[in-house]
């Protein structure tokens, strides 16, 4: 579908008194780019709230405050109280008219929507065209293509989940969301229509079970996202210590000098005990390295084994086919008297199968050597340790040796540090208790402190219900689906990521030639390779190349409408981000401010599919609209300087 913006009109909002802005050309179709110039102040933030307010019919949720925000503030507006916004959209061919209407007295927001399928001019009420529903009006997903420097941040935010979001709602993969919870509410109502025979008590008492076990289960859980989201906190506090203990240290040559050292050598301790521990559990893996008893004892097994000629060579198989037949191997006919003898004596063999096992233990026994490594590990592990000990020693007294040269403040920083490192040890204890699976060396947990038990404790007490309710079987199936419903989800998931992950580095590299940007991976939000963000520039030309991207091979044909794209980039990104935009988007409509002329809005001069408006008026007047690029390069001139 091919979605387009036509323009929009502004009545009584903000410094808009009566404002037209017609993005359509003389032959009825678009202007594939408009820049409207506006500076800072003269309503472009207003606008663009207003654009993503009515497309995704968020407004009528607008609080009193929010609604009288947009109050006209021009000369002689203090009477005026009622606004609206128009806004002109296409969708493929059709076009709606969008009205959202502002009650500055109530603080009310409406709207009001017009198309040729309505046949009765307005209708009341915020309308869609059907494949757009559940898109346009999925939370926050308007800000994806109606697009800031905030939105922008977001996609690389480790916190945020805004570049896995965009995938998951314009390819639609909510609708397997939606899909399982339609499953969910057949077996609720399977739940409410069948008893299994029982007693409606005893199905009640059931269900009680399974939701206190569940509402424990969820405690729980909040209670594990409470600790690690501190620990998160705590951590980050942590590593402002670390900064600030490393910043003082450096402000004298020789302690810095002598720290750089002993960081190096701890360094180096760290891998030896590391790899000395490995290589002692390697060794002790094997009993005959620690007891000699025990080495003794196995090679007189294997003494033993070859004096008594084990394993037999014979199997029992071969006096069983023996009894079996007429005759013996001597010739002797073989009578029922001698078949039972046969048979006895072949107990005293071993089956063909356990003939191989034995064979291989022998085998085993036969090719071990007893090391001599353990103990010299053992003492070499001490030693290592110690050193460790004394590293950290001297670690320790190099913020008393810095006090002593009149930095007092470290002792305080190295002190706070130390307590907070005690409670974030406390805090994920208590983390690893509530999560762990190890029971053996944890102990005390139950089905009211762990998780993993509390979740076997709820599951438990579910079945037992679905088994009273007579739904066992049909929920067992209904779970199954779903569990078929998440692996597509995922699967397509993963492998759009990947997709777009690939194409999205392809255009990074057209746009940042300067530096070497590389999207490693999507988790949640976009992770770089090597680095842990990028300039406030990068950030811009990484969002757009990702944006640009995903609406690429949709079958939604977005329009893209983006506020100073270009203010915090230098020149050379500018004019690579203004080079490429054309070729992300089919249509952009571009608000800048005049000191993005230079190296951006300069490029656009030699396109022939590009308008120019400008938007200004005095201070404390309403603002106008002049078209046309002469406006366009004069205002420029004028307001140079913001």
């Amino acid at each position: 579908m091919k979605i387009r913006v036509l323009g929009w009109e502004y009545e009584n909002i903000r410094r808009m008194k009566h404002l037209k802005v017609d993005l359509e050309q003389e032959s009825r179709s678009v202007y594939p780019y408009s820049l409207i110039m506006m500076a800072n102040g003269t309503g472009k933030t207003t606008t663009l709230y207003l654009i993503r307010a009515v497309l995704s019919g968020s407004a009528v949720r607008w609080k009193e405050r929010e609604v009288r925000a947009y109050h006209p503030t021009f000369a002689d507006s203090t009477d005026i109280s009622e606004g609206k916004f128009i806004l002109k959209m296409e969708f493929d061919d059709e076009v709606y008219y969008y009205v959202l209407h502002l009650n500055y007295e109530e603080g009310k927001a409406w709207y009001e929507t017009s198309s040729a399928m309505m046949m009765g001019g307005y209708e009341e009420g915020w309308q869609s065209p059907y494949s757009l529903r559940g898109i346009l009006d999925s939370e926050g997903f308007v800000d994806r293509f109606i697009f800031d420097g905030e939105q922008a941040k977001k996609t690389l935010d480790s916190g945020s989940m805004e570049a896995e979001s965009a995938i998951v709602y314009l390819y639609q993969l909510d609708k397997l969301d939606q899909l399982r919870d339609v499953i969910d509410r057949q077996v609720e109502r399977n739940q409410e229509q069948s008893s299994g025979g029982i007693t409606e008590r005893s199905v009640k008492v059931h269900k009680g079970k399974m939701e206190k076990r569940e509402q424990k289960l969820q405690e729980l859980r909040q209670q594990k996202q409470a600790l690690d989201r501190d620990l998160e906190k705590m951590k980050k506090k942590q590593q402002e210590y670390e900064r600030k203990y490393h910043d003082i240290l450096a402000q004298d040559d020789q302690i810095q000098s002598e720290q750089e050292r002993l960081l190096t050598e701890q360094e180096e301790n760290r891998r030896d005990v590391d790899a000395t521990v490995a290589e002692l559990m390697n060794c002790i893996k094997k009993p005959y390295n620690l007891q000699m008893e025990i080495h003794t004892r196995m090679k007189a097994l294997v003494e033993n084994m070859q004096a008594l000629k084990l394993p037999k060579t014979t199997a029992q198989e071969f006096f069983r086919d023996l009894a079996k037949g007429e005759e013996c191997i001597c010739g002797h006919h073989i009578g029922e008297a001698e078949r039972a003898t046969i048979l006895a004596k072949a107990q005293e063999y071993l089956g063909q199968d356990s003939l191989i096992v034995v064979n291989a233990v022998k085998g085993a026994l036969n090719e071990y050597e007893r090391s001599e490594d353990c103990e010299q590990l053992e003492s070499h592990l001490k030693e290592a340790m110690k050193t460790g000990i004394q590293i950290d020693s001297g670690l320790n007294r190099l913020a008393a040796k810095a006090a002593e040269r009149g930095h007092e403040e470290i002792l305080k920083v190295k002190e706070d540090s130390e307590r907070l490192a005690q409670i974030m040890e406390d805090r994920r204890r208590q983390s690893e208790r509530l999560s762990t699976i190890d029971y053996t060396t944890n102990t005390g947990l139950n089905q009211d402190n762990n998780i993993p038990l509390a979740e076997k404790a709820w599951k438990d007490a579910q079945e037992n219900y679905q088994r009273a309710s007579g739904t066992y079987d049909f929920i067992r199936k209904a779970g199954q689906m779903k569990q078929y419903i998440a692996n597509i989800k995922a699967n397509a998931l993963c492998r759009l990521k990947t997709y777009m992950t690939s194409e999205t580095n392809q255009k990074i590299k057209e746009l940042i030639a300067n530096d070497n940007i590389i999207i490693q991976k999507i988790d949640g939000h976009l992770v770089l390779e090597g680095k842990a963000g990028a300039s406030e520039g990068q950030t811009l030309a990484v969002a757009y190349a990702y944006i640009g991207t995903l609406f690429e091979h949709s079958r939604f044909e977005f329009p893209f409408i983006v506020d100073s794209p270009a203010a915090p980039m230098d020149l050379s990104v500018r004019r690579e981000v203004a080079q490429v935009l054309p070729e992300l988007f089919q249509q952009a409509v571009i608000f800048v401010t005049s000191s993005e002329k230079k190296g951006f809005a300069e490029v656009f001069f030699e396109r022939e599919d590009a308008q120019y408006l400008t938007i200004k008026g005095e201070k404390g007047q309403a603002v106008e609209c002049f078209p046309g690029r002469s406006a366009f390069e004069q205002y420029q001139e004028e307001q140079g300087g913001e």
